[in-house]
């Protein structure tokens, strides 16, 4: 008995100091409202990385640089998300980030946090863009955009 008993406070010994499960965001840059750039606790400019495992789990984008992505990628790879399914990107923090040149189709944004990011070349249709926006957020280029106080809607 007592060998049972052993062998079961060692097991969750054991068990117990594995690697938190919970996925870990590590942020170097943050977006600094004042200047609209992504910086470091010393000041220098630039932008985090992140796997998209992450992102997934923490809906936190905040100052990274997508470029040429499908966004659909950031919510779940095409087995998890069938494209043309309307696929809701909801409540995301992309502050400071760049959608350099990325895809959005057949899909919407809602409730993002997008002061200060880049959506000036972002590619999209048949898709909403809704979120909050600052000074430093660049629209995008193409389709229907309006801003009203500090919230930007674009559609197309």
């Amino acid at each position: 008995m007592h060998k049972i008993l052993a062998l079961l406070v060692l097991l969750i010994s054991v068990t117990s100091c594995g690697p938190d499960p919970t996925p870990k965001l590590i942020r170097e840059f943050s977006y600094d409202e004042n200047s609209g750039l992504c910086k470091n606790k010393d000041g220098v400019t630039g932008f985090n990385n992140a796997e998209l495992g992450i992102i997934r789990e923490t809906k936190d984008c905040e100052c990274m640089k997508f470029t040429r992505m499908e966004m659909l990628l950031v919510v779940g790879d095409s087995s998890q998300v069938p494209r043309f399914a309307y696929s809701r990107i909801e409540g995301y923090n992309f502050r400071g980030s760049v959608l350099d040149s990325c895809n959005l189709y057949f899909s919407n944004i809602f409730t993002a946090d997008l002061r200060g990011a880049d959506l000036s070349t972002l590619q999209y249709g048949y898709a909403f863009v809704i979120g909050r926006k600052d000074d430093f957020t660049k629209p995008p280029n193409e389709g229907n955009v309006n801003i009203v106080g500090d919230s930007i809607y674009c559609s197309r």
